[in-house]
């Protein structure tokens, strides 16, 4: 009797290993990676790609329907966006939809190619810039070729990845290297500007203070700031204290205070479709392209660089007392605006003794190099009430404070050396008008110092009172 279960048991052994085996071999075939591309392969596709890339772009700049189709195989699938809309097409849907496209003449041009061949077939990724009639956008886009069995290659998969209105996006200069963006609000703001919402918007209003925002999809993020995408971050506050977190995603927003009567579309909002109402308050915003972190989201303001680069040379801002003592007061009327303020608002004496004052230092020490830097403000009110404003950015010298060029708003929060060139970058919360501000103070090579980036957090429609 044991002998016999003995028996069975190695029978049931061998069955199990019969069956499970090929299973096993077939997992294992499944994840073996496979052969790597060799140099003449890759060379071979993206000749195959060149002209057939070429040849899709020009037939539809010339409005050649036949020539265009022609480039498509039986088995084509395809996805075309338009804004917020998606449609999944087959060939003879896609052939339906492009005869209608091809019924104006359009412009086509691309941007930021990249071929990527594989063993059975080749993706191309580009920017698409398309424009017919009243009718413009913008965005990423990839187009999939393969060898058909007759071995020609042709275009079996195209995807619009998104699809915004052209609009123009100013990038910090530091911003691409990912030496530097501006913080706020717990976010990093990598761009100014632009229209690159992937879903629907949501507001908040608050009493007339609007804050909008919508989802960015990473594929919409442009090109120059690829290096933030899912990147470790040092995001530095305005105390200097830095801490370490990650870009979990990107989203645009906008802030804007719209007073009643400035905006005719808000204020019927009761019997206006929400699209309108949400355009409207986009339109009254400066939108920000800002990366969310994990990690890092208790920063109100400051600035962020990428963790991968060195720690650069940094100063801690301190406040000043008695900010108009001695050498500090000579060296504020020596700025270019304080005559003209003087002969509007000095009556009864200096006019800064009739205004709110404020001054900061900043010790910054790159290699054996120490320098000292100070800034003072003075602001007699806002509104009505304001006669003059001033501000002023000096160098602590063995002769005194020498005023450096250009006039920054009145809030330091940073001195550094982002790009190591030596020279430091200065970071201001500051006013447009009555708008808030952040602006990064560089040295131009002409030795002047100015505002080279900037970006509007909050915009005012109406007394800011």
């Amino acid at each position: 009797m044991q002998r016999r279960s003995r028996l069975l048991l190695t029978l049931a052994a061998a069955s199990v290993v019969a069956l499970v085996g090929p299973a096993i071999a077939a997992r294992k075939g499944a994840t073996a990676k496979a052969p790597r591309l060799t140099v003449e392969q890759i060379a071979e596709r993206k000749a195959k790609a060149e002209p057939l890339l070429q040849a899709w772009l020009a037939a539809q700049n010339r409005g050649d329907f036949d020539a265009y189709m022609g480039l498509y195989a039986p088995r084509f699938r395809g996805v075309r966006r338009s804004g917020l809309r998606t449609v999944r097409l087959d060939r003879p849907g896609w052939e339906k939809d492009r005869r209608r496209m091809f019924g104006k003449p359009m412009t086509v041009k691309l941007e930021h190619v990249q071929i990527m061949p594989g063993q059975n077939a080749t993706d191309i990724v580009f920017t698409q810039h398309w424009a017919s009639g009243n009718y413009s956008d913008v965005g990423p886009k990839r187009i999939r070729i393969a060898a058909e069995a007759d071995g020609v290659w042709k275009i079996v998969f195209e995807e619009m990845l998104a699809s915004h209105p052209p609009g123009e996006m100013r990038v910090p200069a530091l911003a691409p290297s990912g030496q530097f963006a501006f913080v706020y609000d717990g976010e990093i703001v990598l761009a100014e500007g632009g229209n690159l919402c992937d879903g629907v918007s949501d507001v908040v209003d608050a009493d007339m203070d609007y804050v909008i925002r919508c989802p960015v999809k990473a594929v919409s993020v442009p090109k120059e700031l690829e290096s933030w995408k899912g990147a470790a971050v040092t995001v530095f506050a305005a105390s200097g204290e830095a801490c370490h977190g990650k870009v979990a995603g990107f989203s645009q927003v906008g802030r804007a205070y719209v007073m009643p009567g400035i905006d005719e579309e808000l204020q019927s909002s009761e019997g206006t479709a929400s699209r309108r109402v949400q355009a409207a308050i986009w339109g009254d915003t400066t939108p920000l392209l800002v990366a969310t972190v994990t990690g890092c989201e208790g920063v109100e303001q400051g600035w962020a660089r990428l963790s991968s680069l060195p720690r650069p040379p940094r100063a801690t801002v301190e406040p000043i007392d008695d900010v108009f003592a001695g050498r500090r007061r000579a060296a504020f009327h020596a700025l270019e605006g304080w005559a003209p303020a003087q002969a509007q608002c000095g009556q009864d004496g200096p006019w800064e003794d009739g205004a709110e004052v404020s001054g900061s230092t900043a010790d910054l020490r790159i290699g054996q190099t120490r320098r000292r830097f100070v800034s003072l403000f003075a602001d007699t009110g806002t509104c009505s009430a304001e006669c003059a404003r001033l501000s002023g950015l000096f160098e602590v010298t063995k002769g005194g404070l020498v005023p450096l060029k250009g006039e920054p708003g009145h809030a330091l929060l940073a001195v550094f050396d982002a790009d190591g060139d030596g020279e430091p970058e200065f970071l201001y919360r500051g006013e447009s008008g009555s708008e808030p501000v952040l602006g990064l103070w560089t040295r131009r090579p002409d030795g002047a110092y100015a505002m080279t980036a900037s970006a509007v957090l909050h915009r005012w429609h109406g007394c800011a009172c």
